[in-house]
């Protein structure tokens, strides 16, 4: 069993590392290089939409349960049709080059929602082939594929086009987009649930006991999260930072602190219970939050203090964000995983955004006292969240369907 288990991990963890690095270029490296290259900041900015098909694919989700694309398998066919668009979309940018924006912006268009559709197949296939034991291991293998991908898809790829230039960088990505899919393409697909939904929807995940409460306790935790994570960089810039330190801090420092809190989170994971841990990060990152909200935030006083407190937070949301991937595979049903869980991952998403876009708005109510009032949220919340699911998980431990079964 730990053996099968470990090949899985080893074919979906490829997938999520270059499922990072799309990120990274979306969200970073395609925007800097396109503005770099003569777009206004106006239009520069607009390329955060590409970001949308993350927090709405529970939308489609419902599509990649019902239908099976070929005999390949179920997962494995929309898997081969997203990273063929995913590769096609990067060289079409490849060959197109920078100074072609519409072009390369169009392609960026079809690598997000492929790459969000994607993802939902994959998330669906290790949800549904994960035992209650297993799920924060494979919560913290999705985060810390995402996290070591986009460090590649971001600072990497920034720092080859110096060398390599636009076209060669980007058709690397391309060919790495495509061998990272053939470990799961030669993986023999494990058939999960018994088929009987013919039509999977969000109102079924929805309207399953205890699921309201827990997706809505994740959410708000989310929320504080982005704002707790988004906020400390608009008051850095107001406090007068310069511009090449704040882009040190949240940039490769603070990738590489996320990447090692999800390594931790998941290592410890397999010592204790995911609710152990889960409640650990979300006391770490309150702890924080509160340094960061006494401590005092100015160039004259110097920035380690500062970069320490943020690192820890961003430390502490990796191993956080893992544990609570990880608690949410346990809230999905066999037959339509891949919709139950993209709920989860879009609402995720969209409550992390709208935190970070309201930092601003909490900054200019409540100064540096918003900090300790936000780790106070995400840990009050969790202790909610983690009582929730105990409660459900002994409900459904005594039900008649487990008695009997």
């Amino acid at each position: 069993m730990r053996l099968q288990s470990n090949r899985l991990v080893a074919v979906v963890l490829p997938l999520y590392v270059a499922f990072g690095s799309i990120l990274g270029l979306l969200q970073i490296a395609m925007p800097s290089v396109l503005q770099a290259n003569g777009m206004g900041i106006e239009r520069a900015g607009m390329l955060a939409l590409l970001y949308l098909p993350f927090c709405l694919s529970a939308l489609w989700a419902p599509l990649i349960d019902r239908f099976k694309l070929s005999n390949r398998g179920r997962r494995k066919s929309w898997v081969l049709l997203c990273q063929s668009l995913i590769v096609a979309a990067l060289l079409a940018a490849a060959l197109a080059g920078p100074a072609e924006a519409r072009l390369v912006v169009a392609a960026m268009v079809v690598l997000s929602f492929s790459a969000a559709t994607m993802d939902a197949a994959v998330d669906g296939y290790l949800a549904e082939t994960s035992s209650l034991q297993e799920r924060a291991q494979r919560g913290g293998v999705k985060v810390i594929g995402m996290l070591s991908g986009s460090l590649i898809g971001s600072i990497v790829v920034l720092s080859a086009m110096d060398d390599l230039g636009w076209h060669w960088t980007i058709a690397i990505l391309a060919v790495f987009a495509a061998l990272a899919a053939i470990p799961f393409l030669l993986h023999q697909e494990k058939v999960a649930g018994n088929g009987t939904r013919a039509f999977p929807s969000v109102g079924h995940f929805l309207s399953a006991p205890a699921v309201l409460p827990r997706l809505s306790l994740a959410l708000v935790i989310g929320l504080a999260l982005g704002l707790g994570l988004g906020a400390p960089r608009l008051l850095l810039i107001e406090a007068g930072f310069p511009l090449t330190t704040i882009g040190t801090i949240f940039g490769p420092v603070g990738a590489v602190a996320g990447l090692i809190g999800a390594v931790a989170g998941t290592a410890i994971s397999r010592w204790l219970e995911i609710t152990s841990v889960l409640l650990s990060a979300a006391a770490l990152f309150a702890l924080s939050k509160l340094m960061f909200g006494l401590m005092p935030v100015s160039p004259a006083d110097g920035i380690v203090t500062v970069a320490g407190a943020i690192a820890m937070a961003v430390f502490s949301y990796g191993a956080l964000y893992g544990t609570v991937c990880g608690l949410a595979i346990g809230w999905v049903g066999a037959d339509q995983a891949a919709t139950d869980y993209s709920i989860f991952q879009s609402g995720w998403n969209l409550s992390l955004v709208l935190g970070t876009a309201f930092g601003g708005v909490a900054l200019s109510l409540f100064a540096s006292a918003i900090f300790p009032v936000v780790g106070f949220i995400v840990l009050a919340a969790t202790v909610l969240l983690v009582r929730t699911d105990k409660m459900s998980s002994r409900q459904k431990m005594a039900s008649p369907e487990a008695v009997g079964s």
